[in-house]
């Protein structure tokens, strides 16, 4: 294992670890601090909406929502962007019941 999937399992760990407590108006903050483990220094969340054509920007600690911090993009449609097409195609890991 390389120290960047040391690094990254690592922030997996941590957000899978604490997820469960975070309320939505934490999670930007929990996000941020693990990947800073993984050396992630400026961390976006982007969510869709229910009918799923725009992904906005989910508001981060110190940031009105109304406003994106320097060229951050507030919204960007799903069918014309590539973090569109990554939400659409990007494949979903499973995994087997553990007993």
């Amino acid at each position: 294992m390389t120290d960047r999937d040391g690094a990254t399992s690592q922030m997996l760990g941590g957000l899978l670890s604490g997820s469960h407590l975070t309320t939505p108006g934490h999670l930007s903050a929990k996000v941020a601090e693990q990947a800073a483990v993984a050396g992630l220094l400026d961390v976006l969340i982007y969510v869709c909406d229910v009918q799923q054509r725009i992904l906005r920007l989910f508001p981060r600690p110190g940031v009105p929502a109304a406003h994106g911090c320097g060229g951050d993009t507030l919204e960007l449609s799903v069918d014309s962007t590539l973090a569109g097409r990554a939400f659409q195609h990007a494949p979903c890991a499973t995994t087997p019941p553990c007993c």
